[in-house]
């Protein structure tokens, strides 16, 4: 068992981070019940995505299919408090298996983030016309000219569920001692100065849902801001606070914008948007000897969903940390967590992430 604390000033109660190298299956096996606050993990897509050389006897992480298991979902809602938040990252091919076999291990599913980053390619990508020809098909290769197998990846899925059983009351629950709810007042979004005004209109026979105010008043955005909503854009690499690529998925949003009595409207207000890593930069990616992790997440995507999910003081478990990108934003955060990892190659990279935080400032 190897652990490594990150201290900081302001932690009055000990050390911060810690991981182990270890199954994440007999690790959990080894922990008590309700003990811990959160669990936020990107755990193993399951399909194969990454370029990593097998290891000798055994397949690569990325084939584990262990995101599709429910007993390992239930032995992760054994360890964590009642009410506690799970917030774990997919891939689009795949979350949907990871989300029911979550619900399935007793989870409740409270909502589903959609990461829009706009970057991604799509790994195994075939023209179809070439792939025709290459088993023969070339009379009918013509045909498909243009035709392809797969779309651009540009989202990532992230699953949000809590350990709440169907009759159970998350208040209740957090009042006998438990974790859970999320700090929307941490993330809202700013409102600035833009006029919103707009009176009530008429509610038809196929309504399902209206916003009740007294007859003439005007609607206006919250004084505090608006509530966090279940969309993260991610800016393009070249973007700054001046401007945006013209890929950048933020931009596209603002083009194509709301349209409201002959005047457009800037509607990527309404989302949560992040500069310089659509996916994390060099910067945020451990190096040693070589080796890095294949599907290292920006450390301000992370940032985002601990202030979402976590308390000051909390504890939070991560079954497959990486390189450690959970962890640092934990840490960040003043927030407690324990990771765990498998991949031996990996352990040098936490070590390195950890030695950065030691020496930056508190």
């Amino acid at each position: 068992m190897t652990i490594n604390p990150v201290r900081k000033e302001r932690d009055t109660a000990g050390d911060l981070i810690s991981f182990v190298h270890a199954d994440a299956r007999d690790a959990l096996a080894k922990l008590p019940d309700n003990s811990f606050d959160c669990l936020i993990t990107d755990p193993p897509f399951g399909i194969a995505i990454t370029k990593n050389e097998r290891e000798v006897g055994r397949p690569h992480w990325d084939r584990s299919r262990i995101a599709f298991d429910r007993t390992f979902w239930a032995e992760a809602r054994r360890v964590l408090k009642p009410g506690a938040n799970l917030v774990a990252m997919g891939h689009p091919k795949s979350f949907a298996r990871m989300s029911v076999a979550i619900e399935d291990a007793g989870f409740d599913i409270a909502d589903t983030i959609s990461w829009i980053h706009g970057q991604g390619y799509p790994a195994g990508f075939r023209h179809l016309d070439d792939e025709l020809r290459r088993v023969g098909g070339t009379a009918i290769a013509s045909e498909y000219e243009g035709w392809g197998n797969m779309l651009r990846p540009s989202f990532e899925p992230i699953v949000l569920a809590r350990n709440l059983g169907s009759n159970d009351s998350l208040p209740a629950l957090i009042d006998a001692g438990g974790a859970g709810g999320f700090n929307v007042d941490a993330l809202r979004l700013p409102v600035g100065g833009e006029e919103r005004s707009r009176t009530p209109g008429k509610v038809n026979l196929t309504a399902t849902w209206r916003v009740n105010r007294p007859e003439g008043r005007k609607s206006s955005p919250p004084p505090a801001g608006r509530l966090p909503g279940n969309v993260l854009l991610q800016h393009a690499v070249g973007c700054d606070e001046d401007r945006c690529e013209e890929s950048c998925p933020v931009a596209e949003i603002r083009r194509q914008g709301l349209s409201k009595r002959g005047r457009n409207e800037d509607a990527s207000r309404f989302y949560r948007s992040f500069y310089h890593h659509p996916k994390a930069t060099r910067a945020e990616r451990p190096e040693v000897d070589g080796i890095t992790g294949p599907s290292v997440k920006p450390v301000g995507v992370m940032e985002w969903l601990v202030a979402l999910t976590t308390r000051p003081g909390q504890l939070v478990l991560d079954p497959f940390a990486g390189t450690g990108t959970t962890l640092e934003a934990c840490a960040r955060a003043g927030v407690r967590a324990v990771g765990i990892e498998r991949e031996a190659a990996y352990l040098p990279l936490l070590e390195l992430r950890i030695a950065r935080l030691n020496s930056s400032p508190s």
